[in-house]
């Protein structure tokens, strides 16, 4: 794994994760994944994957994937373009369809990540909120404003719920109305579940099922 930021050059084979910034430039083989931004240049060869943000540059052959995040990107069309730039990551439901979230009668599963006492790390009104298995929680400062705050957070999956709670010893699955749902980039905030909370693992997995 690299971070190649300035005027770096990286040249990445194998199984390699590099995140380029800046001027940097990469020369990507085998199954390298990069993350381009800013004016980074890469070339990527083989079955490489490329993520280009910002005013970033990218050649590639034709087995190479590269998703557009920009339409200042510059590419020189050859690799399988995934364009993302006119999805709107804004709207609830092309939210969760570009993160695969399950969704049925217009409730999406979510999750979170908590303690051994279900609660959250952060305070509604001065209290943290428990999302112990068979609970609804509510926010009580629920307020649609794009910003984090005033609502109940969730994630696409428990792996991105792990990175807001690096100490979580427990996962939830929560159901949530698709129309009290803010985005939020990766997370989401909502303003209530009406859905059960469930113990899953970090697999997703409901924990009950694994048991059983």
């Amino acid at each position: 794994t690299v971070s190649a930021t300035g005027s770096a050059t990286v040249s990445a084979t194998g199984s390699a994760t590099v995140s380029a910034t800046g001027s940097a430039t990469v020369r990507a083989y085998g199954s390298a994944t990069v993350s381009a931004t800013g004016s980074a240049t890469v070339s990527a060869y083989d079955s490489a994957t490329v993520r280009a943000y910002g005013s970033a540059t990218v050649s590639a052959t034709k087995y190479v994937a590269i998703h557009l995040h920009s339409q200042r990107v510059t590419h020189d069309g050859n690799g399988h373009i995934i364009d993302v730039t006119a999805i709107n990551l804004d709207n609830p439901a092309d939210w969760c369809d570009y993160h695969g979230i399950h969704i049925e009668n217009d409730i999406a599963y979510l999750y979170k990540a908590v303690g051994d006492d279900w609660n959250s790390n952060f305070k509604h009104n001065g209290q943290h909120t428990s999302y112990a298995p068979g609970t609804t929680p509510e926010a009580a400062d629920w307020n649609t404003t794009r910003d984090c705050g005033n609502g109940l957070h969730f994630s696409p999956s428990p792996v991105h719920a792990l990175a807001y709670r690096p100490d979580a010893t427990k996962f939830l699955k929560c159901g949530v109305r698709l129309d009290e749902i803010v985005t939020l980039d990766d997370k989401v905030k909502a303003r209530r579940v009406v859905v059960a909370c469930v113990e899953v693992d970090e697999h997703a997995r409901e924990i009950q099922a694994v048991q059983a």
